[in-house]
């Protein structure tokens, strides 16, 4: 299996800043970090205090969940930026920003860092006549929540078993259990084939990471092995 370097680790782990009052969808508006960019300029973000969701007064460095980053401290964040020129993400950060003091707009942060909500995998002989999540708990390889939810609609081309193998539906079942067939592992991956061929857009960059890679292992195995994969929603 191939693997782009720099898309290695905490890639996709990103975090998303968008202008106050502006649509998600408005790209001029929106960017994503990944968390290892933040990892970076954490020890310098760590030296200011910002607007934390849900607390009366400003904490040092961004929240672990919703950061509301005010016009006075906008230029904080430039300051923690600027040693980290040379780095790929610097430029769309710093456009954001630039944008956010000239339209005289806050920016808000989503944080994108490892969360507690996982998808849980595991590859067996075959499909059991009652599955207990209980009893696979201890070999689960596991897929952070955000990947499944961000790329829904890559999976969701593919019919999967929910629940048992009489009941097909798009996708991998979110809150409940997927079975999946080595053919329908296979159809998986020429799914993500076909999204990532000739797609230079940023959804398909942070598409391509660890997560991915554990994902598509998981998947080659099964078909290599003709055994079938369960997989736990959240």
């Amino acid at each position: 299996m191939v693997v782009k370097e720099p898309y290695k680790g905490d890639w996709m782990l990103n975090h998303k800043f968008y202008l106050s009052g502006a649509s998600k969808e408005d790209k001029d508006s929106y960017i994503r970090i990944s968390d290892k960019f933040i990892e970076k300029i954490k020890p310098d973000l760590l030296r200011y205090k910002f607007t934390w969701s849900g607390y009366e007064y400003p904490r040092n460095g961004l929240s672990p969940d919703i950061t509301v980053i005010k016009l006075e401290e906008l230029n904080q964040i430039k300051c923690c930026l600027l040693k980290w020129s040379a780095d790929k993400e610097y430029n769309k950060f710093m456009l954001l920003i630039n944008r956010a003091i000239a339209k005289g707009k806050e920016i808000i942060h989503e944080s994108g860092s490892p969360g507690s909500l996982v998808h849980d995998f595991i590859i067996c002989s075959e499909f059991p006549e009652e599955i207990d999540y209980k009893d696979y708990k201890a070999n689960f390889i596991k897929i952070q929540d955000q990947f499944i939810m961000e790329n829904y609609d890559v999976f969701k081309t593919v019919e999967l078993y929910w629940e048992n193998t009489e009941n097909k539906i798009g996708g991998f079942n979110y809150y409940g259990t997927t079975l999946i067939t080595p053919q329908m592992a296979q159809e998986l991956i020429d799914a993500m084939a076909k999204f990532l061929k000739d797609n230079d857009s940023e959804e398909a960059e942070y598409f391509v990471g660890e997560e991915y890679d554990i994902l598509v292992e998981i998947l080659n195995k099964a078909i290599a092995d003709n055994k079938v994969i369960i997989h736990f929603g959240i």
